[in-house]
């Protein structure tokens, strides 16, 4: 060995969520303090799935050993919770603190799996679009939806 590490040893660990709905699969990287989850377009990465709540759930990024992970809540920042839950490894819960490979699932129709993975930032440019930076506090958009997402097709 000649004492220099790989590239990979070397790029910052990233976290990110990937994301399987109606819309397809998709990448986010994650680096906000929090982020809203929901059908609703108001939200920082938003669903489309049978029955997803408009503010389905929220990402709270909190401390933890050698820097920081995300922890799911089922619900709005009020406090009020998804019609149809969240589970973590098919167990469901209101709260869970993630780790690497969790696969969340959302109404059970809706799911993600996330990673905390090291990354040079040409590769979490590349292979991951930016979650939106809304306020968890933003107001609803779509109020006079029934509240279940009806596919168009």
């Amino acid at each position: 060995m000649n004492g220099s590490s790989s590239a990979v040893d070397s790029a910052p660990l990233r976290h990110v969520l990937v994301v399987d709905d109606l819309q397809g699969r998709r990448a986010f990287g994650l680096d906000a303090a929090t982020y809203s989850i929901g059908r609703d377009p108001t939200n920082a990465i938003v669903l489309q799935a049978e029955g997803i709540s408009r503010q389905h759930a929220i990402l709270l990024r909190v401390p933890g050993s050698g820097g920081y992970r995300y922890r799911i809540l089922d619900g709005n920042s009020s406090g009020k919770p998804s019609m149809n839950g969240i589970s973590v490894n098919s167990e469901r819960c209101a709260s869970r603190d993630l780790e690497n490979k969790d696969i969340i699932g959302f109404a059970n129709t809706a799911k993600a799996q996330y990673y905390i993975t090291p990354m040079s930032d040409q590769e979490y440019i590349k292979y991951t679009q930016p979650a939106g930076f809304r306020s968890i506090k933003s107001e609803i958009v779509s109020r006079d939806d029934t509240g279940v997402f009806q596919d168009p097709g």
